[in-house]
């Protein structure tokens, strides 16, 4: 098949939970002293449409572009409803520039839709930030964020979303469309 010619060393035979061929990659990273740095797992079918893609990225400790991220755990997944992703990363550090713990992503991405999820909490695990809503691409180069109204935590404190709200970004402008973050008399407009 077609994957043959990309992945001719791979074993053959294999199938995924739903009987369907694959072609499995299990792939560590090790760094300078043979540590592992990341495990990754692909399971991908030659057919997108008769099973698609499963992945996991794990990762106990990367340090990139002056970013010190640990714990890293990714898994992903084609399905009928589009491509699902979860993650989780128990700390993202830069100096004392910033310091991140406990964030976790929810994502299903189709047809040019991101239904979404962001939480960030706190060393203690308390939810700090949550972000959820739709990140759609309605045409090339512009893209359309809504937020849920009822899912936005700031700085540990609920605040609120107008319904049909839309922040429209542009190649030529930034508009915003019913875009008002409330939380008691306070409003960001």
């Amino acid at each position: 098949d077609e994957w043959d010619r990309f992945l001719p060393l791979l074993p053959r035979g294999e199938r995924n939970r739903h009987g369907r061929p694959v072609r499995v990659v299990d792939v560590e990273r090790r760094g300078k002293h043979s540590e592992p740095v990341a495990h990754e797992h692909y399971d991908r079918c030659p057919d997108a449409r008769a099973g698609g893609l499963q992945g996991n990225i794990r990762s106990q400790h990367i340090i990139f572009s002056g970013n010190d991220i640990q714990g890293l755990n990714v898994q992903m997944a084609t399905t009928p409803q589009g491509l699902q992703l979860t993650g989780n990363i128990d700390q993202v550090k830069n100096g004392t520039a910033y310091h991140i713990y406990n964030t976790k992503l929810t994502a299903t991405a189709l047809n040019n839709n991101i239904d979404f999820t962001l939480d960030v909490a706190d060393k203690n695990k308390r939810d700090k930030y949550i972000l959820s809503g739709l990140l759609r691409q309605p045409s090339p180069g512009t893209y359309a964020l809504s937020l849920r109204p009822d899912s936005l935590l700031l700085n540990y404190d609920r605040w609120t979303v107008n319904n049909g709200n839309e922040l429209i970004i542009s190649p030529t402008a930034i508009t915003a469309n019913n875009f008002v973050l409330s939380k008691g008399n306070q409003q960001l407009a």
